[in-house]
């Protein structure tokens, strides 16, 4: 089983603590770091380079649609997942 390393990337900490907890609970999967902006997130993403980035679309001073392009220039192989802000 190949272990999956993720970055979760929201400003929100209920909700960054809520997925904490659901991902450490699986043993295939790696939360390797937590961001709480976008240059955060982007910053992460380029020095962890993660298997998943998991992007709150409404990030302070970078949003989830800028920071995008930004870690597949720096982390190309990194799968980026969005939180539905609607949710």
């Amino acid at each position: 089983m190949e272990l999956i390393t993720i970055v979760l990337a929201d400003d929100h900490p209920v909700t960054r603590e809520g997925l904490r907890r659901l991902l450490v609970a699986k043993p295939d999967i790696s939360l390797v770091g937590k961001a709480e902006d976008g240059p955060a997130a982007v910053e992460l993403a380029g020095k962890l380079r993660p298997t998943v980035l998991i992007l709150d679309m409404n990030l302070p001073s970078l949003d989830g649609f800028e920071v995008m392009p930004q870690v597949r220039q720096y982390s190309p192989q990194t799968r980026l997942r969005r939180l539905n802000p609607s949710a």
